[in-house]
């Protein structure tokens, strides 16, 4: 018999999900233990069950190698693993038909260390995928470890999960877009960051991708304030002279 989703069947849906259950989805009816609920109430609380990355504008030093980023999730829900792709602009020259260059990404770090630690500092079995990253076309991907009986040890999506070193060399100002949520629709090897739950699925993320902007230091900014203040002052007293009437 089926029967109306309640406010307090909702709250045992919830509880389902939190543990882990896997309800099989029927057209519009999904079946647990011979019990039916409606689908689209489901899916309204799957789509509230999500983890957030808002990547935000980064301010970098122009033409400076190995600057580091942090990049942080929001959410709370446990992860077991992650497929982390990235790209500078349109991933150029990796990405079909990408035509936009921009500043490199030259190390990744998912882990960190004692002092600066990620959310996969307690649990993990190191991360991979090196090989297959490109300079504005970046790739790792990490699982966390288990315990005495093969489990896995979930860390809580909540802090900073990634570290990107860039380097600006080349480049003295300028915007570029920093994204995470994938080119699959160009190509296929670089979709959208992916987060991981204990069966291996992954959970809905919704992502901002945000913004590399190169900002001038303030000598540099100085001494082009300088040179503009010089034009300007040998422009006025050209036009001074211009202006002044003939004695002839």
């Amino acid at each position: 018999m089926r029967r109306n989703l309640d406010s307090a069947r909702l709250g045992l849906l919830h509880c389902a999900f939190t543990l882990g259950f896997s309800p099989t989805v029927f057209g519009q009816l999904v079946v647990r233990d011979g019990v039916d609920f409606d689908a689209n109430a489901l899916n309204q609380l799957s789509a509230a069950a999500s983890l957030q990355v808002n990547v935000g504008t980064f301010d970098l030093l122009p033409n400076t190698a190995d600057q580091v980023i942090e990049i942080s999730v929001t959410g709370g829900l446990d992860i077991a693993g992650i497929n982390f792709y990235g790209l500078i602009e349109d991933g150029f020259p990796d990405i079909t038909g990408s035509v936009s260059n921009g500043p490199n990404i030259t190390d990744v770090d998912l882990i960190g260390d004692a002092d600066n630690p990620t959310i996969f500092f307690p649990s993990n079995t190191g991360q991979s995928g090196i090989d297959q990253s490109r300079p504005q076309a970046f790739f790792r991907t990490l699982t966390v470890g288990v315990d005495g009986e093969g489990a896995s040890i979930p860390v809580s999506g909540s802090g900073v999960f990634a570290r990107l070193t860039v380097d600006t060399t080349g480049f003295t100002s300028g915007s570029y877009s920093l994204s995470f949520s994938g080119k699959d629709d160009i190509d296929p090897a670089y979709p959208s960051l992916q987060f991981l739950d204990v069966n291996a699925q992954t959970i809905t993320t919704d992502i901002i991708d945000g913004t590399l902007t190169i900002v001038p230091e303030p000598h540099q900014m100085a001494l082009v304030t300088g040179f503009a203040l010089l034009g300007l002052t040998s422009w006025r007293k050209l036009r001074a002279q211009t202006a002044e009437p003939s004695t002839e």
